[in-house]
């Protein structure tokens, strides 16, 4: 395991979106929070005043930099917290694990990575974005054992037979009564209504577009 988290990062995201679901991507995600705890161990901290009755936060210290804000009851750096929580959502049925702690869990797995780009990089900004973004992505596809879709196809009327079971099964006679609206319309409009049926060939999900470092 590379001591720097940088370095797994850049691993997973290498092999992240071949299989989001996979115990490879579990295992990076693992090595990722285990580098960061590593890494803050060797800090100090600094507690924070909060405005918020009933929170207590704080921040981690190297030199003249401080993190973020970290959230005191829900950070619990424990690595083997992670192999727990992994063990415990493996099956399809109800975890075997308290809310609260699953909470935690997560909380830390997130948050020890982005105090360690705080203090150790510069230029990342977007990268603790991402890496949440690829940790929950993951999570919600290990527990639903499906890998999720950035575009979806959908009906195609200039080629013949094009996605014929699609027609037939969810869209019965949907064609045929769109061709049918579409010859109502002047010939100037049945050309622009047709150039956009045939632009949303496919739609594309924003949530999971790459605009992330």
């Amino acid at each position: 395991m590379a001591n720097d988290p940088l370095e797994v990062y850049e691993e997973l995201k290498a092999v992240f979106a071949k299989d989001v679901k996979s115990r490879e991507n579990q295992a990076l995600i693992g090595d990722i929070y285990r580098a960061s705890c590593g890494f803050l161990r060797q800090t100090e901290t600094k507690p924070l005043r909060s405005l918020v009755p009933g929170k207590e936060y704080f921040a981690f210290r190297q030199s003249k930099k401080l993190s973020r804000a970290v959230n005191k009851q829900l950070f619990a750096p424990t690595p083997a917290d992670w192999n727990a929580f992994c063990k415990a959502i493996s099956g399809q049925g109800k975890p075997d694990m308290e809310p609260d702690r699953i909470t935690r869990i997560i909380y830390s797995v997130a948050i020890s990575f982005f105090c360690f780009i705080d203090l150790a990089k510069e230029g990342y900004q977007k990268t603790p974005g991402t890496f949440f973004e690829y940790l929950i992505r993951h999570l919600f596809a290990w527990r639903l054992n499906v890998n999720p879709k950035t575009r979806l196809p959908v009906l195609n009327l200039d080629i013949p037979d094009a996605h014929r079971s699609t027609e037939a099964d969810l869209l019965p006679g949907c064609a045929r009564r769109l061709r049918q609206a579409q010859g109502r319309f002047p010939s100037a409009k049945r050309k622009a209504i047709g150039s956009v049926l045939r632009g949303g060939r496919y739609l594309t999900d924003l949530a999971f577009r790459k605009t992330r470092k």
